[in-house]
């Protein structure tokens, strides 16, 4: 065991030593998912998000009960196209968290890793992105490129911890099956579709996330090789976050900085005036984000820089008297 939460360990440092920094708030979809008759039959109106912590979001699509169940919906699209000139610099991050149904409205490819149960599906980008509005004139969406990890998890736990070493952990140590997928739009080089078989389609867990962070790593690395032809493609749907969504980002912004005093997952709950509310929820998917946990432990020098890092030198002043 001790070698397991060893190796579990050296995961995740591994992946944060890849993480960079956060993008804005969109919804992943198949560049694909185009409507032929130049008419968009889904839109953000179908779409309503939830901010689940400090780069993960909860999308659910609604008012498409008439699409086939097996079926992904089209989306507009931008003319003209964002130029590659327009996107430059370090890779994006987000993480969006889609039930099965969903997955497969918005075109993502789901993997039947369950009969019973509850199955959800996250995606992980990895992107370089320029927005532009749509030709409805309403829709605003993200042209560009990423790097883009679908896992479909199994027995779904609400309460899981969302970052992929902890899925790996979880395969391992719990038993909770998953599929990993990596699709890589908007980049082409001919030693991607090799680097990609050597992971995709196996499951995550601590034996394969230490090939997955390798692989990961070199596709980033690709991403600036002198053989790789780079295109925009249609990545995603920009979407506005709800009024709660907004007082969760400051309560996560509190958690922050509680981490950053050395205060415990418990503490900050006891620190904070009003438990009740659902935005209370971000004192424990901030400390999960950061700590893995959210407990009596108090967060070591590494938590703490962690979360100096996200207050981006901002500090939150909160009375608790």
């Amino acid at each position: 065991m001790r070698n397991l939460l060893s190796i579990i360990g050296c995961a995740v440092a591994a992946f944060f030593i890849l993480t960079p920094v956060q993008a804005q708030n969109y919804v992943p979809i198949d560049p694909a998912a185009k409507s032929e008759t130049g008419k968009a039959n889904a839109s953000t109106k179908n779409l309503v998000t939830e901010r689940l912590g400090l780069d993960l979001f909860r999308t659910d699509i609604k008012s498409l009960a008439a699409l086939p169940a097996d079926k992904a919906a089209a989306f507009p699209e931008c003319s003209p196209v964002p130029s590659i000139n327009d996107v430059s610099g370090s890779l994006d991050y987000r993480r969006t968290l889609l039930s099965s149904s969903a997955a497969i409205k918005l075109g993502i490819p789901v993997v039947n890793v369950s009969t019973t149960g509850n199955q959800m599906v996250l995606v992980q980008d990895y992107s370089r992105t320029k927005e532009c509005l749509a030709s409805d004139n309403q829709t605003r969406l993200l042209y560009g490129q990423t790097i883009r990890t679908i896992i479909t998890i199994a027995n779904f736990d609400a309460q899981a911890n969302l970052t992929l070493p902890a899925i790996a952990a979880s395969a391992t140590i719990g038993g909770k099956s998953n599929s990993l997928q990596i699709q890589i739009l908007g980049f082409s080089n001919p030693q991607i579709p090799i680097i990609v078989s050597g992971i995709s389609g196996k499951e995550l867990n601590v034996e394969t996330y230490g090939e997955f962070a390798k692989i990961h790593s070199e596709l980033i690395r690709l991403t600036a090789d002198a053989a790789t032809t780079p295109s925009m493609t249609r990545l995603g749907i920009v979407t506005v976050e709800e009024p709660d969504n907004l007082k969760s980002n400051v309560v996560a912004a509190f958690a922050l900085q509680q981490i950053k005093d050395g205060k415990s997952c418990n503490d900050a709950k006891a620190n904070y005036r009003q438990p009740s509310e659902p935005s209370a929820n971000a004192i424990d998917q901030t400390y999960g984000f950061v700590m893995s946990t959210c407990s009596s432990v108090a967060p070591n020098a590494e938590h703490k820089a962690k979360a100096l890092d996200y207050l981006q030198g901002l500090k939150i002043k909160y009375s608790i008297l």
